[in-house]
């Protein structure tokens, strides 16, 4: 399974461009997927930017629940 490292992900706020960069552990990634699939069910990654790159929320999800990555790294481009 192909796990992402990072992504970017463009947010506007108040109209201007304000896009953030996502470096993903790796090591909590891939512990978050292993848990999620165990019965081969489908994972999505959700991320909640908030105005501050401390207040963004990012978690793993499935049907069945969800794991909040905390390790992630939130950088400004």
């Amino acid at each position: 399974m192909a796990l992402p490292r990072e992504f970017m992900l463009p947010v506007l706020f108040e109209k201007l461009p304000y896009p953030y960069v996502l470096h993903f552990d790796e090591f909590e990634l891939m512990d978050a997927f292993e848990k999620l699939t165990v019965n081969g069910e489908l994972v999505h990654i959700e991320v909640w930017p908030g105005v501050t790159r401390e207040s963004t929320r990012v978690r793993a999800y499935n049907d069945k629940g969800s794991i909040a990555l905390a390790k992630t790294i939130i950088a400004n481009k």
